[in-house]
């Protein structure tokens, strides 16, 4: 039998969401009784009558993947000729914040920290590699990765001198991350003025002894953040984004009642399990409570902090690809990985390249080129098809659609034990969101919410 579906509930009404037509169908309980048993392959033949009930209204009808092969598997090398968007410069390799989230805390073996800074001689030839192939691209972001950014201040500038120099019409947006220590009016003007994205590593524990001067940043934070509202406020709301890092040390209503004050939007960047206090998680399952309330139509949208309409956003995306299929190609790969050289390419200080600054410098498998030779096609043709370390789950798979893992997620991409096992954790919690989103998105219906 290769029909492949999921079965679930709201405490309401009984669906289930269909792979072959990308539905999601509400149904009566019997019927979910009957199909959740044949979704597990139990008793088959007493349920047949009521799949082919379905299968007569064009649903639940066999959803056959013959192969693991990415669609643009083919195509790779006339895509990375021309279609770049974002290119990152790994323009130090030190920090010392050591931001939980961040590969250069320490905590993890991404990447290793070091005194090394990227040469004028490096970025020069990565801004030539990055351009030339993104004269597709009407908008190309040059990003500048690492603690050392604001510091290497005369590289930076010899950067934009010399696109603006050589490549006169090509428009650039231009984004940096920054340490809070850091940030004030002073460092930051010159970025102002050529309208960068400012990306602030935010770790709010007080307690954060990693830094030099033995106590945390969040507080300086504020006030210079205060302080460049009131000078630029139109950049203040929208050209400054964040990575944080919450932990049992942080006063949670003091963060949120920063991102409400401030009117921006948090990007969590935690990399890893966090175990918070009780009166944190209380802080934070009432706002999440206040947000579902404001989606019910229940409370005004004043009443919801940002940084928690944002965490909503997934239902929405989840909602926008319910659209209608009829049948899953015979040869087609999973959701999730992104295409290396295309939305993104990461060039750390020695002028290596890595797909994005997530992936791993450690493993051989994730360096896909260099400077000098250029993209190693092959290795990126491994990486958009990481479906083929899990190829027979993947093709039964019903989140097939809705798959988030990429290759940076994975330990390696050998499809050894270890890269096998690493997928299929990821797996799990992958299917789990989508399952929350589809019982989130029906919930909201049931109601009549706009969804």
């Amino acid at each position: 039998m290769n029909y492949v579906f999921k079965t679930f509930t709201t405490p309401k009404n009984f669906y289930v969401y269909d792979r072959y037509s990308n539905t999601i169908l509400q149904i009566p309980e019997k019927d979910y009784m009957a199909l959740k048993e044949l979704e597990l392959f139990e008793n088959i033949e007493e349920h047949e009558g009521t799949l082919e009930r379905y299968q007569k209204k064009g649903v639940l009808l066999e959803s056959i993947v013959e192969e693991i092969y990415h669609p643009y598997t083919d195509r790779l090398e006339d895509i990375l000729s021309c279609s770049l968007n974002h290119l990152v410069l790994e323009i130090a390799k030190n920090c010392s914040s050591r931001c939980g989230y961040c590969a250069y805390s320490g905590r993890y073996t991404e990447r290793m920290n070091s005194n090394k800074k990227m040469t004028i001689e490096i970025a020069k030839e990565s801004i030539d590699f990055g351009i030339r192939r993104s004269s597709n691209v009407s908008c190309f972001t040059l990003s500048f990765y690492g603690e050392g950014a604001l510091l290497q201040r005369k590289l930076v500038n010899e950067c934009m001198a010399y696109i603006e120099e050589k490549y006169p019409d090509k428009f650039v947006n231009y984004a940096i991350t920054v340490n809070p220590s850091l940030l004030n009016l002073e460092n930051i003007r010159p970025l102002i003025e050529k309208d960068f994205s400012l990306i602030i590593s935010l770790d709010t524990s007080k307690n954060n002894k990693k830094l030099p001067q033995g106590k945390g940043h969040f507080d300086s934070l504020i006030r210079n953040l205060i302080k460049i509202k009131k000078a630029y406020p139109k950049f203040y709301k929208s050209k400054i984004f964040f990575n944080t890092e919450t932990s049992s040390q942080s006063d949670f209503k003091e963060i949120l009642d920063f991102f409400s004050e401030s009117n921006l939007t948090a990007c969590s960047g935690c990399k890893k399990e966090i175990i918070h206090s009780e009166e944190y998680d209380e802080a934070y399952n009432y706002e999440f409570f206040k947000a579902r309330l404001y989606q019910l139509g229940l409370i005004d949208e004043d009443h919801v902090n940002p940084m928690f309409k944002e965490a909503l956003s997934s239902i929405y995306e989840v909602r926008n690809m319910l659209n209608p299929y009829k049948g899953t190609p015979s040869i087609s790969h999973p959701g999730g990985t992104c295409i290396p050289g295309e939305k993104k390419l990461f060039i750390d200080v020695y002028g290596d390249f890595y797909p994005c600054e997530k992936a791993t410098e450690m493993e051989e498998d994730y360096k896909i080129g260099d400077i000098h030779g250029g993209y190693l096609p092959d290795k990126i043709k491994n990486l958009i098809n990481i479906g083929k370390i899990t190829e027979n789950e993947c093709k039964r798979c019903w989140n097939f659609y809705y798959c988030n893992i990429c290759a940076a997620m994975l330990t390696d991409t050998s499809g050894d034990g270890s890269s096998k096992k690493c997928k299929l954790n990821n797996c799990r919690e992958t299917k789990n969101k989508t399952l929350v989103s589809f019982t989130d998105i029906c919930y909201l219906k049931e109601r009549n919410c706009y969804i």
